[in-house]
């Protein structure tokens, strides 16, 4: 699937916009991940229905514990037609889907969710059970993708940190790291506008390495920190360096 980011694209009568105005032209799916287009995604989410994307994502782990040996752990949340009928009495809209399709609207999740979804990518569709200890974590279960599927989602993480996508601050020489931004806003643009506020975003990254039989994940969250390129993709390479150094005994 291709789509063309002029930068913004009007769907459903709402203007949705990428975070690089200037647009990105024809992108096809590696040069989405690459790049972090907004516009790709929001064109996917206009021909999936929410509970499609709920469904996969649930085979993912989000909107569930993953069980991890730590006390409190959050279940997040995956929006569904069902859930909003149940808890705000409201119909889901379409347009509400165009926002989930790249992370925002009601979606919650939890950094551990996404290194074990993460996980399950760099696995090639097996996900695994988190601990914190140094134990090989246990595997969970099999997702219902098919592994070529998955290469196809690697090759444009690869892209991200190796061809000058947004994870190229992670990027670390001879051990090829695999990734993806993110950049979540706290409010909407349209909200901060109208209050005359500066909108605040979190940073997220995260990625595996190296591309071929991968031995760690790593998955960062800055509150506050901006676009997940410039401040959370650094310090993910930083742990990524550390793990090769140590992993080479230098």
């Amino acid at each position: 699937t291709t789509a063309f980011c002029s930068g913004s694209a009007l769907i459903y009568g709402r203007r949705f916009r990428c975070w690089f105005e200037a647009g990105h032209g024809a992108v096809d799916l590696y040069e989405a991940i690459r790049h972090s287009c907004n516009i790709y995604f929001y064109s996917i989410g206009r021909r999936m229905s929410v509970d499609t994307i709920a469904a996969y994502a649930t085979d993912f782990g989000l909107g569930r514990r993953t069980g991890i040996d730590i006390p409190g752990e959050r279940e997040g949340l995956v929006p569904t037609t069902e859930w909003k009928r149940r808890v705000m009495k409201e119909d889901w809209y379409p347009g509400e889907t165009i926002s989930v399709a790249i992370g925002q609207g009601p979606l919650q999740v939890t950094p551990i969710q996404v290194a074990a979804m993460t996980a399950a990518i760099a696995n090639r569709g097996t996900s695994v059970h988190p601990r914190l200890s140094l134990e090989k974590p246990t595997e969970a279960g099999i997702i219902r993708i098919p592994s070529s599927v998955m290469n196809e989602i690697i090759e444009g993480m690869w892209r991200s940190a190796n061809a000058g996508g947004t994870g190229a601050s992670a990027r670390v020489e001879g051990f090829d790291v695999c990734s993806k931004t993110g950049t979540v806003q706290t409010i909407s643009r349209e909200t901060a506008e109208r209050l005359g506020l500066k909108p605040k975003t979190h940073a997220w990254f995260t990625g595996f390495a190296p591309r071929r039989e991968p031995l760690i994940v790593v998955t960062v969250l800055v509150e506050f920190g901006g676009g997940g390129g410039a401040a959370a993709a650094p310090a993910a390479g930083e742990l990524f360096k550390i793990f090769k150094s140590k992993a080479a005994g230098t």
